[in-house]
C-alpha cells in the first residue's frame, strides 16, 4: 500500500526543481477567486511559486472541463471516476506536471523523468480542501 508523501519529498526525485501545492480561496468557486499557495519548495520566492501556480491552476481548470465533457458525452468513459488525473506542459528548459488535487512540480528538461510514474507520486501528497 502506498504511503502519504509530504510535498518536500517530491524535491528528492531526480529532475524535480520545484514543487507547490495550493487550495481554493473560496470553496467551490475556484474560477471566481484566486487560489492560495499553501506550500512551495525550489522556487526563487513565494511570488514566483504563486505566478506558476496561477498559470497551472488556470490550465487545470481547462483540462478538468474538457475531461468532464468527455465523461458526459462518451459512455465508454463512464466506468472511470475521472478520465484525467494529471497534465503535463512542456517548456523549452522547464516543464510542469500537475495533478487535479492541486499539486505541481517544476521539472528540469535536462534530466530524464518518468512522466507516467510521477503523477502517482503527486497524488500521494495530501492536499485537503479546507
Amino acid at each position: 500500500m502506498s504511503r502519504e508523501l509530504k510535498l518536500e519529498e517530491l524535491m528528492k526525485i531526480d529532475g524535480v526543481v520545484g514543487a507547490c501545492r495550493w487550495k481554493e480561496s473560496v470553496i467551490g468557486r475556484a474560477v471566481a477567486a484566486k487560489p492560495i499557495v499553501v506550500e512551495w519548495y525550489g522556487f526563487e520566492n513565494e511570488d514566483a511559486a504563486r505566478r506558476s501556480m496561477l498559470a497551472v491552476d488556470a490550465i487545470g481548470l481547462g483540462v478538468k472541463g474538457a475531461a468532464q465533457l468527455s465523461y458526459e458525452y462518451r459512455p465508454d468513459f463512464r466506468q472511470l471516476a475521472s478520465p484525467v488525473d494529471s497534465f503535463y506542459v512542456h517548456g523549452y528548459k522547464r516543464s510542469v506536471l500537475a495533478t487535479l488535487n492541486k499539486v505541481m512540480v517544476l521539472l528540469d528538461n535536462d534530466v530524464k523523468v518518468d512522466i507516467q510514474a510521477l503523477p502517482l507520486q503527486l497524488v500521494l501528497v495530501r492536499n485537503e480542501v479546507s
